[in-house]
């Protein structure tokens, strides 16, 4: 493909940024399908994790953007439909996923404030003061019931983000085969990434086996971003 400078550095920024933000944080390493795990993982270094979740979900939108410029090196063959498809789908995750990240941050903040609130109510208790601790116990019960609303928001909004996105993928692996604007294993990689996720995300979003196509698919828009920019040994694939 024929595609600009500008588009292989949104993917490069988009991708490396992305992996580089979303694995820095303790949700990286924690139990995604076990509630307990992952709300203790996102009230750890919780002004870290919230700008982190934060700025990996921006990096995503970087690589739609890229993906746009994609789809507009494919105008006029017969695979441009299904590309322009799949950009409608990867824009409504990307927004989704912005949401996401708003709503994970905002469930470890308030379930950092409801474990210290509740430390502090215990406190407050042991020094005979009954009226301060019923008020932080209060405070504790309204943090905790606020960071379950944002957690249950957030799975939704995940399992939302991934069905659309691997949706908007898969179409554009199609477009890409029948046009052979990409190397063909590549571009048959891309749609059967998007498949593999759509089925998880149906079975299960939060299942680790999910990360699969999300690594596989950042890999292959890495080769093609690199490849646009100019490596030698990525050129001939991109």
């Amino acid at each position: 493909m024929n595609l600009s400078k500008t588009t292989g550095w949104l993917l490069v920024i988009g991708v490396i940024g992305g992996m580089a933000l979303g694995f820095s944080n303790e949700t990286a390493s924690a139990d995604w399908t076990n509630d307990a795990a992952m709300l203790a993982a996102l009230s750890t270094n919780v002004d870290w994790t919230k700008l982190s979740l934060m700025l990996s979900a921006i990096a995503q939108v970087f690589i739609v953007i890229g993906i746009v410029g994609i789809r507009d090196a494919m105008s006029g063959g017969v695979g441009h439909k299904y590309a322009s498809m799949a950009i409608w789908f990867l824009a409504i995750g990307a927004t989704t996923n912005l949401l996401w990240s708003a709503m994970m941050g905002l469930t470890g903040d308030q379930w950092s404030s409801a474990i210290a609130a509740k430390a502090a109510a215990g406190e407050l208790a042991k020094a005979g003061n009954a009226a301060g601790a019923q008020v932080a116990a209060d405070g504790a019960g309204t943090a905790a019931g606020i960071a379950l609303s944002a957690w249950a928001t957030s799975v939704a909004l995940g399992a939302t983000t991934n069905l659309t996105m691997w949706t908007g993928i898969t179409l554009l692996g199609i477009g890409l085969t029948m046009q052979k604007s990409l190397h063909v294993i590549l571009a048959a990689l891309i749609a059967i990434l998007g498949i593999f996720g759509i089925v998880q995300s149906i079975i299960d979003a939060r299942a680790t086996l999910i990360i699969i196509p999300w690594i596989g698919t950042f890999v292959i828009m890495l080769i093609i971003g690199l490849g646009t920019l100019g490596v030698p040994v990525l050129k001939k694939l991109a």
